[in-house]
């Protein structure tokens, strides 16, 4: 009895860490945030805070320029996961083949992946800067000058060029993902399925992916989640002004702008509420839709 105690006393002492830190950077944050969202308060310490009740929330559901980063964060989360489900599965079909020096190129696709936000935007910045990027300069080169832009200015193109960094940035680990599932499907179960007749595309589609559907649904509740709290990219990538008109707002840029900017810390937190149960209420939907029974073999 006493050695059990001992051994529980150690196993405490080893998660206290994590669970201070878990406390500290997690959890408190999050009912801070929940406990200011009922509170008018401009950030500056010494002033009270006043308490307004749901004013926050409704003030942001009213409020027209909350519903054009939502449109956008709907459109952002829509195309990161029409683009990344079907590109990482492909990739990890293509490297889950037996092919000589397929290793090489499984670490240049996860690349992006390891490099922080700011490296990321920074060589996206050179890639599309007006005039003298890599992109327009390479337009000049074809004689295609008419076609040259600030892409990541103009409001029609600044949101599709958010998602295609972040589909470039994320796509790596959906192919990871995927590429754990493919490899866990006994070879066995391919070659019978040959036998029986299926060709190539029946057996991916009646075979491979009912087997890693738990492969697809962890990718797309990733997606959704990460879609929802998409920021340094984004923030980085455009120099906080997300292009003309905030074109290219979402909502965890527009809910900085409202506290860092605008000194509203209140309808801030309102939106990282709504944030938080949005994101709550998808991932239920999200896993409810695509529940399957478990498939053994």
């Amino acid at each position: 009895m006493e050695r059990l105690q001992k051994q529980y006393v150690r196993i405490v002492l080893f998660l206290l860490p994590a669970l201070f830190f878990y406390t500290a950077l997690l959890v408190y944050p999050i009912c801070k945030s929940f406990y200011l969202s009922f509170h008018s308060w401009n950030g500056i310490g010494g002033v009270d805070m006043i308490y307004v009740g749901f004013h926050n929330y409704k003030q942001v559901l009213s409020d027209s320029e909350f519903w054009k980063p939502f449109r956008n964060t709907m459109y952002f989360m829509v195309l990161n996961i029409a683009i990344q489900i079907p590109m990482g599965f492909l990739l990890a079909v293509l490297l889950n083949m037996k092919i000589k020096g397929i290793r090489i190129l499984k670490a240049a696709f996860f690349m992006p992946v390891i490099m922080s936000a700011t490296s990321i935007s920074l060589l996206w910045q050179f890639i599309l800067y007006p005039q003298s990027g890599l992109l327009d300069s390479l337009l000049i080169k074809l004689g295609k000058g008419d076609l040259i832009h600030a892409w990541l200015v103009d409001p029609t193109t600044v949101l599709n060029v958010i998602v295609l960094v972040s589909c470039w940035q994320g796509v790596g680990i959906v192919m990871i993902i995927f590429l754990s599932g493919l490899v866990s499907i006994p070879d066995s179960i391919v070659e019978a399925s040959k036998i029986d007749g299926a060709n190539a595309l029946q057996r991916l589609w009646h075979v491979v992916v009912p087997l890693i559907w738990e492969a697809l649904k962890i990718n797309v509740v990733l997606l959704l989640i990460g879609s929802l709290k998409a920021f340094d990219i984004i923030y980085v990538l455009t120099n906080g002004k997300a292009g003309i008109d905030h074109a290219g707002d979402v909502l965890t840029t527009f809910m900085f702008t409202e506290a860092f900017t605008n000194g509203r810390f209140g309808p801030a937190s309102a939106v990282s509420t709504i944030i938080f149960l949005f994101g709550f209420i998808i991932t239920i939907i999200s896993n409810r839709v695509m529940k399957r029974d478990t498939l053994e073999y």
